[in-house]
């Protein structure tokens, strides 16, 4: 019914994120920096306005035009020991994106994911100083930024002939920024966030279940994800009148990896991948009598790389998590 009819949005978001971990200079060599053997991590505010179009010309596919002003600061001082140079932009990131998308799956009444189904995504952005996109030099001044972005994402629910409902789940996408000489850390994989309505993730960050948040960041990135899908109990009801309605829990293994890295160094893109594993616990439900929300519980650990957990210091506790949405 929507066909032909644009679909405009617009929105303000705020989020404090920790999109790295700090890097100092290595005391066995001074032309070297090294993460901070103490761990500390640098927290980013990050104010957002976004401006949108979406057209969906077909059932199944749709254009989308959007414009992003994101304002991002430290929000502790930076310490001086600290290579700033190898921290995420501080000032803003402003660019205009347009792009293409594809979605199409056929899920039956009783299933616990998308079904026989495909989505498909490329966005092309445009940052330039007109747009706002500025970096904050250590001495307060603001230089232009510019640069092409380019981003592209697949997801693919294949369901198992062997078991009802059971699905393999699978994503792969990858981005980069091009034209720029500049770090801008636009890309930072790690964490558990996935995808939810009750949160505002940044669009910077990219889930990779096993890691710290922010325990890989660049300007160009690849991720892969594979999940098992089973479900375990089907409830389907409710208490009286209530505004909760129960759908069904199911049992999730996954495995996730990926990189960021340099784009003018693409031979970085398979060094040291990053490998996280894991499994989940979901509970399906619809609230307040039209929202579906899905409940994760999970576990994960991080094999490859630095800022795995719990192989990093300080990090046994985040082994296990819980988080409102689901992950893709």
């Amino acid at each position: 019914l929507n066909r032909w009819i644009p679909v405009y949005a617009l929105s303000i978001s705020r989020a404090a994120t920790t999109p790295s971990v700090y890097y100092v200079v290595s005391p066995d060599d001074p032309t070297v920096a090294i993460q901070d053997p103490d761990r500390r991590r640098y927290w980013q505010s990050i104010h957002t306005v976004t401006a949108s179009m979406d057209y969906p010309y077909t059932f199944k596919t749709s254009l989308y035009l959007r414009y992003q002003l994101s304002l991002r600061e430290s929000r502790d001082p930076v310490p001086d020991d600290v290579v700033a140079e190898l921290l995420p932009i501080r000032g803003a990131i402003g660019t205009i994106q347009g792009g293409w998308r594809y979605a199409w799956s056929q899920p039956t009444a009783m299933a616990i994911s998308a079904e026989d189904g495909r989505v498909v995504s490329v966005t092309g952005g445009l940052i330039h100083p007109w747009l706002g996109a500025y970096s904050r030099e250590p001495d307060g001044s603001g230089v232009g930024i510019r640069a092409a972005q380019l981003t592209a994402e697949l997801r693919e629910y294949r369901v198992m002939p062997w078991g009802h409902n059971q699905v393999l789940a699978m994503r792969l996408g990858a981005g980069a920024a091009l034209g720029t000489d500049r770090y801008l850390g636009l890309y930072q994989l790690g964490g558990n966030l996935g995808e939810s309505a009750f949160y505002v993730t940044p669009a910077s960050e990219r889930m990779l279940r096993g890691f710290l948040r922010g325990a890989d960041t660049g300007d160009a990135y690849w991720l892969a994800s594979l999940e098992y899908r089973v479900p375990l109990l089907r409830i389907d009801g409710g208490f009286l009148t209530w505004p909760a309605f129960i759908r069904a829990f199911s049992a999730h293994a996954f495995v996730d990896a990926g990189n960021a890295f340099s784009p003018t160094s693409w031979g970085a893109i398979i060094e040291e991948p990053l490998v996280g594993v894991g499994g989940e616990l979901r509970l399906s439900t619809i609230l307040w009598y039209g929202v579906g929300t899905t409940f994760r519980v999970g576990v994960a650990t991080g094999l490859t790389g630095p800022n795995a957990i719990p192989r990093t210091a300080g990090t046994a506790g985040q082994v296990a998590y819980f988080r409102l949405g689901g992950s893709f």
